[in-house]
């Protein structure tokens, strides 16, 4: 009896990690689609913060999952530097004459 309660969290398991896969896939789609600014930045913090509970109870990611997470953290950083250029620019325009 015990093995098959470790059968099904297993079964619960992989299907959580696989959940989280899809998840960022949908949230690296939609940061595509969204504007620069909050909305963006709330998107990348839901992923990742549910991304860091599956990963958390499953134990980690297999590789694909891994692959999704590091392209949802490229898309993180390559925001995060556009929202700050975006930031100069307007420093900049705000103090010329």
């Amino acid at each position: 009896m015990e093995w098959l309660t470790y059968m099904f969290l297993w079964q619960i398991k992989l299907a959580s990690v696989k959940l989280a896969m899809k998840y960022m896939q949908r949230v690296s789609a939609e940061l595509e689609q969204v504007d620069a600014g909050s909305e963006e930045e709330d998107l990348i913090v839901q992923g990742v913060r549910f991304a860091f509970r599956v990963h958390q109870f499953a134990g980690g990611f297999d590789a694909e999952t891994m692959k999704a997470f590091s392209e949802l953290r490229d898309k993180a950083r390559t925001c995060h530097r556009h929202q700050q250029e975006q930031q100069r620019f307007m420093c900049r325009s705000a103090t010329m004459p």
